[in-house]
């Protein structure tokens, strides 16, 4: 008989003891999940971040393009181009020291602002185009009766 009390002592103290491990994992997959997802978190932030500073740079790039197309081809000469923005955006378009830019800001997501300028070739150009989120039609026109450059949203 005392060997079965034995065995069933040895069993209850097993039982104890898979508790206890149990409750020590739980516990530290807890204190790894509280330490990494703010780390994933920020990580997405960045990424999301940088992902957007590159298409929008090279929507600017793919405007700057249409840009120097119409310069080169002078008077008269016109082009339409699709950009897709990834957000809404303001874009400033001067001329500068013989040389053009496009100048964009956008807000980070930590608050902090951004600025993206892309060059273009000499022109007469001043403008202010506002971009909305997803797909917008511009037009690049140099007129055969000015000496500006103009770029509009249809």
């Amino acid at each position: 008989m005392k060997i079965m009390n034995f065995y069933i002592l040895d069993r209850e103290t097993k039982g104890q003891l898979s508790l206890e491990y149990l409750f020590i994992f739980i516990i530290s997959i807890i204190l790894i999940i509280s330490l990494i997802l703010p780390l994933i978190g920020t990580g997405f932030d960045y990424t999301s971040d940088v992902t957007n500073s590159y298409q929008i740079k090279a929507e600017l790039s793919q405007l700057a393009n249409g840009i120097n197309y119409v310069y080169a081809t002078g008077c008269g000469s016109k082009r339409t181009i699709i950009v897709n923005m990834p957000e809404d955006i303001e874009l400033n378009i001067y001329s500068q020291k013989n040389k053009g830019f496009i100048q964009a800001e956008i807000i980070l997501s930590d608050n902090n602002t951004k600025e993206i300028i892309v060059e273009t070739k000499k022109t007469n150009i001043n403008s202010n185009l506002f971009l909305y989120k997803g797909f917008n039609k511009v037009v690049i026109q140099w007129s055969d009766n000015s000496s500006n450059i103009d770029v509009y949203r249809i």
